[in-house]
């Protein structure tokens, strides 16, 4: 293994703690929330197995490759889907229409901009930014704040540079870990 990506459910002492070989850290980018099981398309009516059964183009019990195979299963993966709760915070859900599972990311990204001097200090050998649903001119603004911090010496320039992010952000468990 050449490199890794430290763990997200460790905080910064327990990051820090790792050996520094190979290490990434992610510092921006939406986390998985949980992996289910059951189809939210099929929740919605829009089960793409059963309106191709329903045509006679599959049929029960076909195997995941032949399924996974299918140029329209991939094509429907590609749709946009997203929970509500009662906030009315959105959670993007990205579905595996071959093998009936979901991801729920969070409502918004880990954003760890604030600490990439602590982060660079530590040792990591990389930072990784992850890019799901944002648009090219928001990845483009995103990349050049990370770009501009992780080259910026003063404590000063990072202060203002840090004053332009405009998004939504969690620094999920880096500050206080899991349990």
């Amino acid at each position: 293994m050449d490199t890794y990506c430290a763990p997200l459910e460790l905080n910064r002492k327990g990051i820090y703690a790792l050996p520094k070989k190979g290490q990434e850290i992610l510092v921006y980018g939406r986390i998985p929330m949980m992996v289910t099981a059951n189809c939210i398309r099929k929740t919605a009516g829009s089960c793409l197995k059963e309106t191709e059964s329903r045509r006679g183009k599959t049929t029960a019990g076909t195997s995941c490759e032949v399924l996974h195979s299918d140029k329209a299963l991939k094509q429907a993966d590609m749709q946009e889907y997203r929970l509500l709760d009662r906030y009315q915070a959105e959670f993007p859900v990205e579905t595996d229409c071959a093998y009936c599972y979901n991801i729920i990311y969070n409502s918004v990204p880990l954003s760890l901009h604030a600490y990439l001097g602590e982060i660079a200090e530590s040792g990591a050998e990389a930072v990784r930014l992850d890019f799901l649903e944002e648009s090219g001119a928001q990845t483009a603004e995103r990349m050049s704040i990370f770009h501009r911090l992780c080259t910026t010496r003063s404590a000063e320039a990072s202060e203002l540079i840090n004053r332009q992010v405009n998004w939504k952000f969690t620094t999920g468990h880096f500050k206080k870990g899991a349990e």
